[in-house]
């Protein structure tokens, strides 16, 4: 009893139909956030939707092929991410607590 494979062009219409849902919610959460009205629950949903979200897009970019001087190299989930050696990512703290 196998699933259906995903393709390629499904996996993207799925991520870019999430981004969607998210980008609607955005504003709502905003607001709670700026009113400071949102349950644990919310912001906990809404983290793990952003999360799920950013696995998506990673698991694709990872099945991407890397073309390094003319040279293909296959994606996989042991390639660093900008500035680390450990996978993660490595951005400046938008607010300074560097």
């Amino acid at each position: 009893m196998g699933g259906r494979a995903v393709s390629g062009h499904d996996e993207t219409m799925a991520i870019l139909r999430e981004l969607k849902d998210i980008s609607n919610a955005s504003g709502e959460f905003v607001t709670g956030i700026l009113e400071d009205s949102l349950t644990y629950d919310e912001q906990i949903n809404f983290a793990l939707r952003l999360v799920r979200l950013a696995e998506q897009i990673k698991a694709r970019a990872d099945r991407t092929p890397v073309v390094v001087d003319g040279e293909v190299i296959n994606g996989n989930s042991s390639r660093a991410l900008p500035g680390r050696t450990d996978g993660q990512a490595d951005y400046p703290d938008p607010i300074g607590r560097d």
